[in-house]
């Protein structure tokens, strides 16, 4: 039922991939599913902080894991220091948790092909047909790692409805919190009436005009 079903907000390199595909294989179990400047266009690359360990020849192999960077350099303006040390904290100390967590980080960067990744993901979502999730993608269009052209035609492919957040960078739920939770609330909680997720069904992408952008 309904009731039971869960909206979905996913951002990020790895884990939107593994939470889209999980929704994708799930319809009955997530109801929508809104996308914030994740990688899934076609030439979406991983930036230096997590393209570094697949370097030739093992090169990257050990290296650091620089939170900080990912961070900080696809944002339009700076995450606080206090919010920074948030992420920052599970890989920073000297303890066995803390070197899991870099081992861990510099596994999943390894063993996961991004290409393949996006493909799966548009794979699943281009076969979905009826019944599948409304699927809302918020994008900021100021990020560092991410182009915004390669999502029109992700959103075409998959039938997803698109809107922008100008001069806003990779993380939107860092750089304007509250302005990225009125784009997000007001998809799911449109049902079904705002104007571009009815344009969908004829291969349109056009903005969200049904709420307060101001």
């Amino acid at each position: 039922s309904e009731d039971s079903q869960i909206a979905l907000v996913v951002s990020g390199f790895f884990p939107s991939q593994a939470a889209l595909l999980f929704a994708a294989a799930h319809p009955n179990r997530v109801r929508r599913v809104c996308v914030l400047n994740a990688p899934l266009g076609n030439g979406h690359k991983l930036p230096d902080p997590l393209g570094v360990y697949g370097r030739p020849f093992g090169m990257g192999k050990g290296a650091g894991a620089d939170v900080y960077k990912l961070n900080y350099f696809g944002n339009e303006f700076a995450i606080p220091p206090e919010r920074m040390e948030e992420y920052e904290k599970p890989y920073g100390s000297s303890s066995a948790d803390a070197a899991a967590a870099r081992d861990a980080f510099e596994a999943t960067a390894t063993a996961t092909s991004l290409k393949d990744a996006i493909q799966s993901v548009t794979t699943a979502f281009s076969k979905a047909g009826r019944g599948a999730q409304k699927v809302r993608v918020v994008w900021g269009s100021a990020d560092k790692y991410l182009g915004d052209a390669p999502m029109y035609k992700w959103c075409e492919d998959v039938r997803a409805s698109f809107d922008v957040m100008r001069k806003v960078g990779h993380m939107p739920q860092e750089d304007f919190a509250e302005e990225t939770a009125k784009f997000v609330a007001a998809f799911f909680e449109s049902e079904g009436r705002v104007g571009a997720l009815g344009s969908v069904r004829l291969g349109k992408i056009n903005k969200d005009d049904d709420y307060d952008r101001s």
